[in-house]
């Protein structure tokens, strides 16, 4: 998150809206005075306060530093897949997509949907961050990826980062 990137307000989030809907103080903390520098640190590094909770989770050098993949497939925590619903279950759909690069030298990127719904429901990224509407992948181009769109929405912030390219290109011999 970047200041001022959305629309959302702390009223929102107070009234149970947006980030509000776990952080309420019993799903997770809540909007208090004193959570106030959990999420606004106000440009200092906040990390050693925001972070003691997972402490102990495995450690990667990107992102924010938290492997949540291997995190999750030890045990160590279970993501909630949907804020809306209890009772949850995500639609099972493992395709796995080829996308074709646009340079010569460079194998095609290799897309896991599998991988992906461990942690996330399709409306995380349809149709806001892919659209499924137009049913092709010639946009993905990797200057849109480094500007934040498509999968740089996530691989710029969170996940393994964009200098990762054996990642996503497994056929790439180095």
């Amino acid at each position: 998150m970047e200041t001022n990137a959305t629309e959302i307000t702390e009223a929102e989030n107070q009234s149970g809206k947006f980030c509000g809907t776990c952080h309420n103080g019993e799903i997770a903390f809540g909007h208090t005075k004193e959570n106030c520098v959990n999420c606004h640190n106000f440009g200092m590094d906040g990390s050693k306060k925001r972070f003691e909770s997972v402490a102990n989770l495995p450690w990667q050098p990107y992102g924010n530093k938290i492997d949540w993949v291997r995190a999750q497939e030890e045990g160590l925590i279970e993501p909630k897949q949907s804020i809306l619903e209890e009772d949850f279950q995500p639609i099972e759909f493992t395709r796995k997509l080829e996308i074709e690069a646009d340079w010569a030298m460079i194998p095609g990127a290799e897309f896991s949907h599998d991988k992906h719904q461990q942690w996330l429901d399709c409306a995380n990224c349809h149709p806001d961050i892919f659209n499924i509407k137009l049913k092709g992948t010639r946009h993905f181009d990797m200057k849109y990826n480094l500007k934040g769109k498509f999968c740089g929405a996530c691989h710029l912030k969170v996940a393994f980062p964009m200098d990762d390219c054996k990642s996503c290109h497994p056929k790439m011999s180095n």
